[in-house]
């Protein structure tokens, strides 16, 4: 697999992965490990991921009176899917998948896809947030 994954545990945790003021330090030095490891002229593709949940959340409110109850039925059916994105601003690319679950085999789900679009001989790097 041409697919690096980096859930930011090499980034100190004011750091960004780019340059500047002292910051990303931590992404260039994995970045050079990475090209060091390489055959020299293998492009390397630094890709951003992310996964956010979307659907329905079930709040109704109701104008009343202060002091009163009034009823407020809420609808118990959720309809909610995850959205899988990558891109790749260098290049302009970009992979992604609706799925109607976020687990370990959505993510198996969505690393061919972003495989996929990384360039033969290519190798991808991929950015991850740091969650859990």
């Amino acid at each position: 697999m041409r697919l690096l994954l980096n859930r930011g545990k090499t980034l100190h945790q004011n750091e960004g992965p780019f340059g500047g003021g002292g910051r990303g330090r931590g992404f260039a030095a994995e970045q050079a490990k990475i090209k060091a490891a390489l055959p020299r002229g293998t492009p390397i593709e630094v890709w951003f991921q992310h996964e956010a949940l979307i659907g329905q959340e079930n709040k109704k409110r109701r104008w009343a009176k202060r002091g009163s109850q009034p009823s407020a039925p809420k609808d118990q059916r959720t309809k909610s899917a995850y959205i899988f994105g990558a891109i790749c601003p260098e290049l302009s690319k970009g992979a992604g998948l609706i799925l109607p679950f976020c687990n370990t085999q959505a993510m198996s789900l969505h690393l061919p896809e972003m495989s996929r679009a990384i360039e033969p001989g290519a190798h991808g790097v991929a950015l991850m947030e740091k969650v859990g």
